[in-house]
């Protein structure tokens, strides 16, 4: 009986925890501390959430009711502007520097009393807050800042586009300045989409004419006509935007104009595409049906979750390397899940590893928000989302995110509305890898030691191309995290350039002492010629030197192929009493492009020198020692007889020693009466 007892409370407990158990290899635990993830605030309600980096969350409630919840579950409130009454969506959120904080975020109360606001704060105090009226109910933001303005782009319900600029040059008090307005051929309900070099906004109204504007001024680009009808978020990669209509059709289009389109679902949900940091696209449908695309718009998988996604989903990456997609979604019946998908790309394969029920359904401003724990570029970070009747609901993760980088509210831990470099939360690497021709051996240091790979010089530069850090003699082949150079995903470039060969000492005076003379100090030299490339390689050319790498959202591993120059190093013995010896160094070329589809092609022949003081020997015994990394002693022995050359394989340095006779003794054959052939005497 008590045995039983133990039982049941073991499962008991196991029950009450698993929203804080480990499933497959990503963890969670409640934010607050383990078996705490969720808090609620009395009488607010459809709020949206920002994970600002450390922990602490802002709190935006429908009625502009600004909180901050701390990571100790403290309730510190930032104020709230009068008449407010309905935000739908997420808000932009910005940390200015000096401790002022903004919070901005348009109203849908309506057609009356709507209004864009900018709220400004402090670690502190609520400070003050700037109001415009706009001429209809509003669905989003765009945002960012310009020195001492913040500029915003809006759409409203009456077809305008709204060009807001704000003053905060006097941080607490920002004011806004006179706004540039033109009206567009239908309601907007899709927030605009900035570009990331922000001189172009695109705009797509209720009916589907597609705008791209001037930023500085609104004034006209091109405009043209897609079919159906739009009202949920935009997305962008670093060439097209994709927009998802209410009947299903994801529409990829490029700034010239020019679209293709599928259709994947019967009916969209509340988000719109999201694109992860592989490129692959996922859009929400019909009943919380998921559906992965590659970047020409095939499918790739798909999942149904049996409730409707009512609001931005995020993607984050494990450290265990899986894409997982944290999902809310909403049921008729007024109660919601939280569900985790990881997907595997080769495969098309969805899989539920974890979900989590909620006794209320999610508003479409309770985007899923990511944000950093601890050190600001580590891997420890939360996510957090909420539920219409007020409560918050979050858990650590051993993964980093947003996974991704797409042009819509929710993309990023400000929540910016374009490809916002700045805003993300986590730095990537690109492992450079080098690699000898022949056999295909990593220039590692457990196989060239201390003078591992090869030296390189790189810089980092950002879209623009503009230098922002430089680097000295790297080396490729790094196995010390701290030494390979990190960047932002998605914004960041690393320019490499190769130029100093690398010297190396593979076999001589490091597996064998050769005999005679004063042997080279080393017997390698590997110097840069290819780039592997292709898919999931160098997205250049082969031949480039400099190389421009981008930094993508997981670390980057990328070949590359080098020439080398082998020695071979030649120690001749002979049979006299004096002058008995000589050394030779010969050079062998292995060229990358000439044997890298036959590198059983690339020899070395090296001949016999047979004559010494004015006589001539016979070389009757060859002792050859060759580089070989696969061999416990590091080499491989052959011994020969009666060569007058040997060829060898351009695989690595070589020592040879070459024994002589002399041909000058006579003797007697007795020979049977059918002999034939040559033979030599020594």
């Amino acid at each position: 009986m008590k045995r039983r007892f133990i039982l049941l409370w073991i499962l008991i407990t196991a029950l009450i925890v698993l929203p804080e158990l480990a499933f497959s290899s990503l963890n969670l635990s409640g934010l607050w501390n383990a078996t705490t993830f969720s808090k609620s605030v009395p009488d607010k309600q459809g709020p949206a959430i920002i994970a600002k980096n450390g922990g602490n969350l802002l709190y935006l409630a429908k009625d502009g009711a600004l909180y901050e919840l701390t990571m100790a579950g403290g309730l510190v409130p930032k104020g709230q502007p009068s008449g407010i009454t309905n935000i739908v969506a997420p808000p932009t959120y910005f940390d200015a520097g000096s401790g002022n904080y903004y919070i901005i975020y348009t109203t849908a109360q309506g057609t009356a009393g709507n209004r864009i606001v900018v709220h400004h704060f402090t670690s502190s105090t609520g400070g003050n807050i700037a109001v415009t009226g706009i001429n209809n109910a509003s669905y989003g933001v765009t945002a960012y800042i310009d020195t001492n303005n913040i500029i915003i782009f809006a759409g409203t319900m009456n077809g305008t586009l709204i060009r807001a600029p704000v003053d905060i040059s006097t941080p607490n008090n920002p004011t806004f300045a006179a706004s540039v307005t033109v009206n567009l051929a239908g309601p907007i309900k899709a927030p605009p989409v900035l570009n990331p070099a922000r001189n172009r906004v695109f705009v797509i109204t209720q009916n589907g004419r597609f705008y791209v504007r001037n930023a500085a001024d609104l004034t006209a680009v091109r405009d043209f006509t897609l079919a159906g009808e739009f009202t949920t978020p935009m997305a962008m990669d670093e060439r097209y935007l994709y927009a998802l209509s209410n009947d299903g059709t994801i529409y990829k289009i490029d700034a010239d104009g020019r679209e293709e389109h599928e259709r994947f679902l019967s009916s969209a949900n509340s988000s719109g595409p999201l694109i992860d940091g592989d490129g692959i696209i996922y859009i929400f449908g019909d009943n919380g049906r998921v559906v992965a695309l590659n970047s020409n718009l095939l499918k790739l998988g798909e999942y149904t979750l049996g409730q409707r996604v009512t609001t931005t989903p995020a993607i984050v990456k494990g450290l265990d390397g899986v894409t997982y997609l944290i999902i809310p979604t909403s049921d008729t019946t007024g109660v919601g899940k939280i569900t985790i998908l990881s997907f595997n790309p080769t495969t098309g394969q969805f899989t539920e590893v974890w979900t989590y029920n909620v006794s209320d359904t999610f508003p479409i401003s309770a985007a899923v928000n990511v944000g950093p724990l601890g050190a600001l570029y580590g891997d420890n970070y939360y996510f957090v989302t909420a539920t219409n009747n007020g409560t918050v609901y979050a858990w650590r993760m051993n993964a980093r995110g947003p996974y991704g980088i797409w042009a819509k509210y929710g993309q990023n831990i400000n929540n910016t509305g374009f490809i916002d470099s700045t805003a993300i939360a986590f730095r990537t690497r690109i492992f450079l890898i080098a690699k000898e021709g022949y056999n295909g051996r990593e220039l590692s240091d457990s196989l060239l030691g201390s003078t591992y790979g090869l030296l390189y010089d790189a810089t980092v530069v950002d879209a623009d191309d503009y230098p922002l850090r430089t680097y000295r003699n790297y080396r490729t082949n790094e196995t010390d995290p701290a030494n390979v150079i990190e960047g932002i995903p998605g914004s960041e470039k690393l320019v490499v350039e190769f130029a100093t060969p690398t010297d190396a000492k593979l076999l001589i005076g490091r597996y064998v002492t050769p005999r005679g003379g004063t042997p080279p100090s080393t017997d390698s030299r590997f110097r840069f010629r290819f780039w592997k490339t292709g898919p999931g390689a160098y997205e250049g050319s082969e031949a480039d030197n400099p190389a421009t790498i981008t930094f993508r959202f997981s670390d980057r591993t990328i070949e590359l192929f080098t020439d080398a120059t082998y020695t071979f190093y030649v120690y001749h013995r002979y049979p006299l009493d004096s002058n008995n010896e000589g050394t030779q160094t010969i050079f062998g070329f292995f060229d990358y492009n000439t044997f890298r589809t036959n590198p059983d092609a690339a020899i070395q022949t090296i001949n016999a020198s047979p004559v010494q003081s004015g006589k001539v020997f016979f070389p009757y015994k060859w002792e050859i020692y060759q580089w070989d990394p696969g061999q416990s002693t590091g080499y491989t022995r052959r011994t020969l007889y009666d060569q007058d050359s040997v060829t060898l394989p351009l695989s690595g340095p070589a020592y040879l020693e070459v024994h002589y006779a002399e041909l000058n003794a006579t003797i007697t054959l007795l020979l049977p009466e059918f002999a034939y052939g040559k033979t030599r005497a020594y």
